[in-house]
C-alpha cells in the first residue's frame, strides 16, 4: 500500500495524547493519502447569560446545540472528495488537558416553537447531562460522512467536529486543550463521471404537459438543456410511486448528468414523501409531527455512492429520528445530490402562471434591474423577554443586511413601527426587491411577530394570504425566505402562505423557501447559530457565496447546516427535512459572468447650492472586458437609469441637482452587459446649502413675478 501525506496546516504543536477512531474500510491494494490537520485554540472565556454562563473561544462561531444540554463551542472542518472516496483510520492527538472551575452552570440550548400559539416554551436542563460527573461531550472529536452535490459536483463530504473544550456539569468544571491534531487515511476514488446531456429534469403529471412545453423550449433556448418526463412514463422499480420517482432521478443523474429536478404538482397531483421525527424531552414527546420533505427526492446517494432509501431499518417509515421515542432512526446523510424545487400547482392555470413568470423573469435578467438591489427584512421580537433582551427577528434581519453588503436594506421592523400594518409590507414589496425575508411565527396561511418584550401580535390581524393575493408588483418579483412555522405546509392547505406568493398571477414572488412543518428556533443572539434562524441567514450567505440559481440557494443552505451545525439530534433532522423550496431550481438569479470591479469613488464638488446641477464622474473595469453600465445613487432617494454601455475603464459622467439643504452621499454601482453587478463604490459626500435665489424662486412660484422682483431688488440692495 502506497501513501502520501497532505498537510492542511503548517502549525507545529506539542502533542502528547492520542485517540484512534477506526472506520471499517481498508484496502491494501489501493493507494491511500494521509491527511493531517492541526488546530490551535485560545483559552475559553465566559460571559454572563442570566443565571448561566455562555462559553466562548476566540474565532469559533459554531456551538454544540442539543436541546436542554450545555451550549459549547466547537470547530467544524469540512473536506470534500470525489463521490465514493473511502476513509480509513483516524488518529486524534491533543495537548495536555487543562481545567477551569466555574461559579455558575453553562447555559443550555433552549429551542422554542415558531408557531402562533403563545405557548410556554421554556425548557429545563437535561438532567441526564447536568447531574452527570461525565464530561460533555465525551470525546475531543467526532465526524460524519455524506454524499452530496457542491458547486454542481458530486462529492463525498467528510465533516470533522473538533471539541476544544468539555464540561463536567456536576463538578462545574471546564476541561480544555490548546492543540489538536487529526491524522487520517483516505482512499480516493476517481471523479464521479456522468454524461452531460441534460441540466434540468422536469417531472409532472401528464395533464400539465402542454402548459410546461413553453418552459422546456425557453430553457433549451437559453443554454439550460431540459427534458420533461410525465409520471406515467416512470418505470416501477421501487416499493411505491415515491421510490419509483427517486430511482428515476438516480438514473437521470447517471445517464444524463442532470443537476436540477423540478417537481410539478401539489400533494394530490405529485406524490409526496412523509417523514417521521420525534422530538422528546426525557419521556415526554414534545413534537411528533408527520410532515412532507422534498429533500427525500434530492438525497439520492449515501456516503458510499449507494442509493439512499431513507428507510435503512426497513419499516416503511422514512427519514426517521427516534420515532415515538423508541430509538427508531434511519441512517441518512441528508445531503442533496441534486437541486430540487416544486411548483405546487393544482391546476393548469397555476402552471401557466408559474411558467410565464419564470420565462419573463429570466428574459428580463431580473438580477440586473435596479430594484433587485433592494432587500426587505421583516421582523420583530420573535421570543420576548429573553435574557439578552434581543429582538430576534430584527437581529437576524441586520445580519442579513450585513451579509448583503452593497444592497439597499429596507427594514420593516417592530422597533420602527413599520411592521404594525400589513400595508407597509406590501408597499415595500411593490416597490421592488430582489429578496424579502420574513422572520417570526406562522401558520400555513399567515405570518406575524411580537413587539419588543410583549406577547401581542403584529401586524394587527397578521399578514395573511389575502395580503399576498393583493400584491400587484408585476415583474418586480423577489425571492422570499420565510423563517416561521408551517408557512410552506402545502399538503395541509394547497394555497399555503409560501405557495400563494408564487401562484399570484399579478405579482407576489418568483420563488419562496419556508418550512413545511412546525419549526424551531433559539432565542437571543444564539438565534442564528442553529435551527430555523441558521437557515434563514444561511440562504443569503449561500447567495453571496456564489449561488447562481434558486436551487443552489436551497441546496447550499442545507449543506451549510450539515457542515457547520451537523445532524446531531431530532430538531437538526427536522430543520433540514422541512426546508421546502417552491420555484424553478434552475432559475437564474445571478449572472454567469464575473461582475465588474467596484467603481472608483465619484469625483466632483463636495459642496453646492440648492437647485443647481452638478456633474460627477467615475469609472470601473470588467475582468472579462465586457461593456459596463452605471447606476448613480444621489443619496436623496433618487437614482439614475442604467447609463451606458461604456467600454471597460471608460469614464462616465452624470449630473444631478438637490432640492433641499443637507448632506448627501453619492455612490455608484456597475453592471456588465450580462447583468452581473458590482459592489457599490465608496461614497462621495456633498453638502447642499441654502441660497437666496432658491428662496426667491419659491416665492415667485407662489405669489407671482411682481412680489418676486420687489423682494429681489430689496434683498440685493441690502446686500
Amino acid at each position: 500500500m502506497k501513501s502520501k501525506i497532505i498537510s492542511i496546516s503548517v502549525l507545529m504543536v506539542l502533542i502528547i495524547n492520542a485517540v484512534t477512531i477506526s472506520i471499517a474500510y481498508e484496502d491494501r491494494n489501493s493507494k491511500s493519502e494521509i491527511i493531517e490537520i492541526k488546530k490551535v485554540f485560545s483559552e475559553p472565556h465566559f460571559n454572563e447569560n442570566g443565571r448561566y454562563l455562555m462559553a466562548k473561544i476566540d474565532n469559533i462561531d459554531s456551538y454544540i446545540a442539543e436541546a436542554g444540554r450545555p451550549l459549547l463551542p466547537f470547530e467544524p472542518i469540512k473536506i470534500t472528495f470525489p463521490l465514493g472516496t473511502k476513509i480509513g483510520k483516524i488518529d486524534v492527538f491533543h495537548s495536555p488537558v487543562k481545567e477551569i472551575r466555574l461559579n455558575r452552570k453553562i447555559v443550555p440550548a433552549i429551542p422554542f416553537p415558531m408557531n402562533m400559539k403563545n405557548e410556554d416554551h421554556k425548557m429545563k436542563e437535561d438532567e441526564s447531562i447536568y447531574n452527570s460527573f461525565s464530561s460533555y461531550p465525551e470525546k475531543w472529536f467526532s465526524y460524519s460522512l455524506g454524499g452530496g452535490i457542491e458547486n454542481g459536483k458530486h462529492v463525498t463530504i467528510l465533516n470533522l467536529y473538533v471539541y476544544p473544550m468539555k464540561y463536567v456539569p456536576k463538578e462545574n468544571i471546564v476541561q480544555y486543550v490548546e492543540n489538536i491534531k487529526i491524522r487520517m487515511e483516505v482512499f480516493p476514488k476517481s471523479t464521479f463521471v456522468s454524461n452531460e446531456e441534460y441540466d434540468l429534469l422536469v417531472l409532472s403529471p401528464e395533464e400539465f404537459a402542454d402548459e410546461l412545453s413553453p418552459l422546456i423550449e425557453h430553457k433549451n433556448n437559453n443554454n439550460v438543456s431540459s427534458i420533461l418526463v410525465t409520471l406515467n412514463n416512470i418505470p416501477m422499480n421501487g416499493r411505491d410511486k415515491q421510490e419509483d420517482i427517486k430511482y428515476y432521478i438516480k438514473d437521470a443523474i447517471e445517464k444524463w448528468g442532470i443537476r436540477y429536478v423540478m417537481l410539478v404538482g401539489g400533494k394530490d397531483e405529485f406524490p409526496v414523501r412523509y417523514t417521521h421525527i420525534t422530538y422528546a424531552y426525557g419521556n415526554e414527546i414534545i413534537d411528533d409531527e408527520v410532515f412532507v420533505s422534498d429533500l427525500y427526492y434530492a438525497d439520492i446517494y449515501d456516503e458510499n455512492e449507494e442509493f439512499s432509501s431513507w428507510d435503512t431499518n426497513n419499516n416503511d417509515l422514512f427519514g426517521e429520528y427516534d420515532w415515538q421515542n423508541t430509538g427508531s432512526t434511519d441512517d441518512v446523510d441528508l445531503y442533496p445530490d441534486v437541486y430540487v424545487g416544486r411548483l405546487a400547482c393544482v391546476d393548469e392555470n397555476e402552471v401557466r402562471t408559474a411558467v410565464e413568470k419564470i420565462i419573463r423573469y429570466e428574459n428580463m435578467k431580473a438580477y440586473g434591474e435596479p430594484w433587485f438591489s433592494n432587500v426587505v427584512v421583516i421582523g420583530g421580537d420573535t421570543s420576548p423577554n429573553d435574557d439578552e433582551d434581543i429582538d430576534e427577528g430584527e437581529y437576524i434581519g441586520q445580519k442579513i443586511l450585513d451579509t448583503m453588503e452593497g444592497y439597499n436594506g429596507i427594514k420593516i421592523w417592530a422597533s420602527n413601527n413599520e411592521v404594525k400594518y400589513a400595508s407597509n409590507i406590501n408597499s415595500a414589496i411593490e416597490n421592488g426587491a430582489g429578496f424579502v425575508s420574513f422572520s417570526g411565527h406562522g401558520t400555513p396561511t399567515s405570518w406575524a411577530t411580537h413587539p419588543h418584550n410583549k406577547e401581542g401580535w403584529i401586524p394587527y390581524g397578521g399578514y395573511k394570504n389575502s395580503n399576498i393575493e393583493a400584491l400587484t408588483n408585476s415583474e418586480k418579483l423577489p425571492i422570499v425566505i420565510i423563517d416561521a412555522c408551517s408557512n410552506s405546509k402545502f399538503d395541509e392547505i394547497s394555497n399555503c402562505f409560501g405557495w400563494t406568493f408564487v401562484s399570484n398571477e399579478n405579482g407576489g414572488a418568483i420563488a419562496t423557501i419556508g418550512n413545511s412543518a412546525l419549526s424551531w428556533g433559539y432565542s437571543g443572539s444564539y438565534t442564528i447559530r442553529g435551527l430555523s434562524g441558521f437557515m434563514e441567514l444561511g440562504a443569503f450567505k449561500s447567495y453571496k457565496n456564489g449561488a447562481k440559481t434558486f436551487g443552489e440557494i436551497w441546496g447550499e443552505t442545507v449543506n451549510s447546516y450539515l457542515n457547520q451545525v451537523g445532524a446531531r439530534r431530532a430538531l437538526d433532522y427536522k430543520t433540514v427535512e422541512e426546508w421546502q423550496a417552491f420555484g424553478d431550481p434552475s432559475l437564474q438569479i445571478s449572472s454567469p459572468s464575473l461582475p465588474p470591479n467596484k467603481p472608483d469613488k465619484p469625483e466632483g464638488t463636495t459642496s453646492g447650492k440648492k437647485g443647481i446641477e452638478y456633474s460627477f464622474t467615475t469609472s470601473a473595469t470588467d475582468p472579462d472586458g465586457d461593456d459596463i453600465y452605471y447606476l448613480f445613487d444621489w443619496g436623496d432617494g433618487s437614482v439614475t437609469d442604467w447609463l451606458g454601455p461604456y467600454k471597460s475603464g471608460e469614464k462616465v459622467n452624470a449630473s444631478h441637482s438637490w432640492d433641499k439643504r443637507g448632506t448627501y452621499e453619492i455612490k455608484v454601482k456597475a453592471k456588465d452587459e450580462y447583468g452581473s453587478q458590482s459592489e457599490w463604490s465608496e461614497p462621495l459626500e456633498i453638502k447642499i446649502k441654502f441660497t437666496f435665489n432658491s428662496l426667491l424662486n419659491k416665492i415667485s412660484e407662489i405669489f407671482g413675478g411682481i412680489i418676486y422682483m420687489f423682494l429681489r431688488n430689496l434683498i440685493y440692495g441690502l446686500k
